[in-house]
């Protein structure tokens, strides 16, 4: 990867939906040419897919938390998180605690 890549990579981080004409003016690339970029790095899955960015609080979702987790049963916990709602992330930690988990609620 070039410096190239790594700029086509950034803007469509900042805008996964850009056109492919105003990615190839962000990068100075043509457009067959940055649509064969964005296809080899959607085929080496450096890029894996993207996705769309939800406001929870236009969904009724108001309070955003930061819980710290302590649990010794970590495949448990970890299904838990997978099937609720209201987990956005989970990160499993080093240290005193196990998880640190990114919740919305009403």
């Amino acid at each position: 990867m070039d410096e190239i890549d790594w700029e086509i990579m950034k803007q469509l981080q900042e805008d996964g939906r850009m056109s492919m004409t105003r990615l190839g003016k962000e990068v100075n690339l043509s457009v067959p040419a940055v649509k064969e970029r964005v296809q080899k790095l959607e085929d080496k899955q450096v890029i894996s897919g993207y996705r769309a960015m939800i406001d929870p609080k236009k969904v009724g979702k108001h309070v955003m938390a930061f819980v710290l987790m302590e649990t010794s049963r970590c495949e448990a916990f970890r299904n838990f998180c997978i099937g609720h709602e209201s987990v956005i992330e989970c990160h499993r930690l080093a240290g005193q605690y196990s998880y640190l988990v990114k919740v919305v609620v009403e």
